[in-house]
């Protein structure tokens, strides 16, 4: 929920439903989730938020408009003028559940779950919205039609099922005057078994993930609805529960160039449903993975910290899923080595060096002097940007994907990430099929500017 939301009602906590105080709760996306009542549900709980950091687990509410509300990890704090009979407290909330009162976030239900990500749109696209124009009758015509469209289930484990699922909506403005016709892609996610809302948070953590990877951008939700299957109403429709967290950052701005992806969804269609697989199957990748995708923020400012960041992922990678004991230049040589039909891979003698003792003078803040080949400023930040090249590597080919695979991907994909900083152009080595532009045929050994060439005026 990107909006910033208001709600008034009442409170209470769930052992004591008997002290209902109204109050009102403000949820911002990027900001604080708080609420503010006026009173106290404990008798001097006032008195003792100024001498410890008391709080609530959980606490419940009823909207002005009769929806059930579930506060969790409330953490309190209060005002008080010692002229006002009353306290004013407050709470900074770090879960919002609108539609079910529930205690806890491993509370287990039958659960199916549907989460929007602005990018997934543009990563697998529904193909929903087709245009006419009949020019001797002078009229255009916007159809929805799902002929060209369908969904992409994957059967993940015994329990878990993941689909792709493209949607379309029509809104009307202005007394029918602006008719607005929006297409989607949604993850829909459903479940075997009974399951909690931390399992399906920790689910679509990963799936984030993986956009992130793909789209070489730090992807973050839009919505999220959980779907309680054991209450149905009048229509057949399990009730729905919206999940509400901090999910955005205040750097975060999605990124809908599809051009600028390392992959989309047709571009792995044939491995997505091993890759999901895999994607899921082991944790042991899960910080390296998320390293990856931390080196992917673009924050505006690069310091030391992310340099080591990459540098641990790197190592931690290794350790794990190669062989644990070697040296990190030992490391980055044989990866090197192994990624070398890779054309994003680079690395310079002398960089290795550079890497080792780097990492070593900012990891445990050395003297100056104490390694010689220490490198800060520009010269680190190169360091660190073929590194990330090299993790984004290590993470494609643990999913499962080739160096013939992977370097194809790359040499389609646009993204700065995968520049290099020597300057050498990347040529395409082949395309499925040639180009045909203003009626000639461009050979496939192509390069990524083709208008250098002329032929794109």
């Amino acid at each position: 929920m990107i909006k910033n939301v208001d709600i008034q009602g009442i409170w209470w906590l769930p052992d004591n439903s008997e002290c209902k105080i109204a109050g009102v709760l403000h949820h911002e996306p990027i900001g604080k989730t708080k609420l503010d009542i006026i009173g106290e549900f404990r008798q001097n709980d006032w008195l003792l938020s100024f001498n410890d950091a008391k709080g609530e687990d959980v606490i419940w509410g009823l909207s002005s408009d009769n929806k059930a509300i579930t506060l969790l990890q409330n953490y309190s704090f209060a005002t008080k003028n010692s002229s006002c009979p009353f306290p004013i407290m407050h709470y900074d909330c770090q879960f919002l559940i609108i539609g079910k009162h529930i205690r806890s976030l491993k509370e287990e239900c039958k659960y199916s779950a549907r989460i929007l990500f602005d990018e997934l749109t543009f990563w697998y696209k529904p193909n929903i919205i087709e245009s006419a124009y009949n020019e001797k009758d002078k009229e255009i015509a916007f159809v929805s039609s799902f002929k060209n469209s369908q969904s992409v289930d994957i059967q993940v484990n015994d329990n878990l099922k993941i689909s792709l699922e493209p949607q379309v909506s029509i809104s009307q403005e202005d007394m029918g005057m602006s008719t607005t016709l929006t297409q989607s892609t949604d993850l829909v996610i459903s479940f075997a078994e009974p399951t909690c809302i931390q399992f399906i948070l920790n689910v679509v953590k990963e799936f984030e993930i993986l956009l992130s990877v793909a789209t070489l951008n730090h992807v973050q939700c839009r919505s999220f609805f959980v779907y309680d299957e054991t209450c149905i109403d009048e229509f057949g429709r399990s009730k729905k529960i919206e999940i509400m967290h901090h999910y955005f950052r205040e750097t975060y701005k999605p990124d809908k160039r599809f051009y600028n992806y390392l992959f989309t969804y047709d571009d792995i269609k044939e491995q997505f449903s091993n890759v999901l697989q895999k994607w899921y199957a082991t944790e042991d990748i899960m910080p390296i993975r998320s390293h990856l995708v931390d080196s992917l923020n673009r924050h505006g400012v690069f310091s030391s910290t992310d340099f080591l960041i990459v540098v641990q992922a790197i190592e931690g990678y290794y350790c794990r899923f190669k062989q644990d004991g070697k040296s990190l230049i030992t490391i980055l040589k044989e990866l090197v080595n192994e990624f070398k039909d890779i054309r994003c891979v680079e690395m310079e003698n002398d960089d290795y060096q550079k890497i080792v003792d780097s990492r070593h003078y900012y990891s445990h803040l050395l003297p100056l002097g104490k390694k010689h080949h220490v490198v800060q400023g520009k010269e680190l930040f190169e360091v660190d940007f073929k590194l990330r090249k090299i993790l984004l590597c290590c993470v494609l080919n643990f999913i499962g994907l080739d160096n013939s695979t992977i370097d194809k991907l790359v040499a389609k994909s646009n993204n700065h990430f995968l520049d290099m900083i020597n300057k050498q152009k990347n040529y395409i080595k082949e395309l499925e099929d040639p180009i045909e532009l203003k009626g000639k045929i461009v050979s496939s050994f192509l390069e990524n500017k083709i208008e250098e060439k002329g032929v794109i005026q």
